[in-house]
């Protein structure tokens, strides 16, 4: 099931956000993607060189495409003409030790990642996540302004919360029943001939737009069937994305853009999953 685009205005927070005691998100990713400088690969590994003491660990990996959200028309993905005998400059993932905590740069862009590898592993909430960044950004800063590479020109803020459900309690049991994770999922038949699915998605997209209808960004969601690797058990796997334009300038408006994410994306995920589900991650609020 896909929904259409939909238009929603931003306004100040006036009641906390939904918690839940048992969250089923297993990773949190926050990003800034700029238009300069542009970094090449020598210039990413010195910089690995410089974190080794925090993410000693390093992979490399396909960059990402750049997603710039446009309004008032089609969205034109960005093309790039790559010269023969040239490969583009690589993702370059740092990790921490335990694999949990990673930064990833490529040329234009810059991100910071939590993610939950052990059932052990407690989800350490987005203020923690998003100082993290906000440290990790300001070194980096610093490592562009020594090397004398100019300042950061930011163009695009994304943060990403990707959840695991499970079948939880008598709620749900197999992928016919999307429904009773994501009601708006319940399809309105016209006639009787169809079966229950065997399975079903679901994905929408949201315009967010200020008081005075200026889009801000767009929120992304999208619920896949797949399983529970260990066991094979059933499971969906809900993705809640926004991308924005920074919120004014510098690291201000880079984390006022991050925050409206968070907090559409919390009281999407609260909106869009059922009353159900809720007392299975024991909603607080």
């Amino acid at each position: 099931m896909t929904d259409t685009c939909e238009s929603r205005k931003t306004t100040g927070r006036h009641k906390p956000l939904p918690e839940f005691a048992r969250p089923p998100v297993v990773e949190v990713a926050v990003s800034v993607q700029f238009d300069a400088p542009v970094l090449d690969g020598p210039l990413i590994s010195l910089r690995w060189g410089q974190v080794r003491d925090r993410f000693p660990l390093r992979e490399e990996t396909s960059p990402l495409t750049s997603a710039i959200e446009t309004f008032g028309g089609p969205q034109e993905p960005r093309i790039e003409i790559q010269f023969s005998g040239t490969s583009p400059t690589q993702r370059f993932l740092m990790l921490s030790n335990s694999k949990t905590k990673l930064l990833q740069i490529q040329k234009d862009l810059f991100g910071y990642s939590w993610r939950k590898l052990q059932p052990q592993h407690e989800y350490p909430r987005y203020e923690k996540i998003r100082s993290d960044f906000e440290y990790e950004l300001a070194d980096f800063q610093t490592f562009l302004f020594a090397e004398e590479l100019g300042t950061l020109s930011p163009v695009q803020c994304e943060v990403t919360y990707v959840n695991v459900i499970l079948p939880g309690g008598d709620v749900w049991s197999g992928h016919s029943e999307l429904g009773r994770v994501i009601p708006s999922a319940i399809p309105r038949l016209t006639e009787g001939f169809l079966p229950p699915p065997e399975q079903t998605r679901y994905a929408s997209q949201y315009v967010i737009s200020s008081e005075g209808d200026v889009p801000q960004g767009r929120l992304y969601v999208s619920v896949e069937p797949t399983h529970h690797i260990p066991d094979k058990m059933p499971m969906y796997l809900m993705k809640l994305t926004f991308r924005g334009a920074p919120q004014g300038d510098g690291t201000d408006g880079i984390i006022k853009a991050m925050n409206l994410g968070h907090e559409w994306i919390v009281q999407g995920f609260a909106t869009l999953t059922s009353s159900e589900m809720h007392r299975v991650w024991r909603r607080t609020n």
